[in-house]
């Protein structure tokens, strides 16, 4: 989301002042959260996060993981690169889709991470947000999975920006409609 949704919406808004966006792994961004680094977190997760009661969440989307690679996944994908977040999505596929239980995979932090992997390793394959495939349609084959995953954001309930992270929240929501 910080490589595409966050940056449509900024392109509209005049008052970011004080907004700096740092894109990392869901996993990241939730430590950095708890350890007060952040005010706000974007997280992928299968289901929804349960975590202390100082944490608040709030779900954006629910949306299909599909697959992507540079070569066709059916012939040529010898292997998965998956970020952290989408484990759980590879361990549902390795036990239920014939195209993915017979490939290897290797954990990397971050969607991010596993993209650039795949452009430099053209036998391997990813995971991505279907919500995201017009981004790369035309430069990777892709595969829908059926495995749904859910995006959330999450923030201190006693944080004293909560007005701005709630509005913040609320244009995300808006714009991945």
């Amino acid at each position: 989301m910080t490589n595409f949704v966050l940056p449509q919406i900024f392109d509209h808004e005049t008052n970011q002042a004080n907004l700096i966006i740092k894109s990392t792994s869901s996993f990241n961004a939730l430590t950095e959260l708890k350890n007060g680094y952040c005010d706000l977190a974007l997280i992928s997760a299968s289901s929804q996060p349960v975590l202390s009661a100082d944490i608040s969440v709030k779900k954006i989307f629910d949306d299909e993981i599909i697959s992507v690679s540079k070569k066709p996944l059916e012939s040529e994908v010898t292997s998965l690169i998956v970020s952290k977040s989408k484990i759980d999505v590879y361990k549902i596929l390795e036990k239920n889709n014939p195209l993915f239980s017979h490939l290897p995979y290797t954990a990397v932090e971050s969607t991010q991470d596993a993209l650039s992997n795949i452009n430099i390793n053209k036998n391997s394959a990813t995971f991505i947000s279907a919500r995201f495939l017009k981004y790369f349609e035309k430069d990777y084959n892709y595969h829908y999975t059926g495995v749904k995953n859910g995006f959330y954001a999450l923030y201190k309930s006693n944080n004293f920006h909560t007005d701005e992270i709630l509005k913040l929240i609320e244009m995300i929501k808006s714009s991945t409609k």
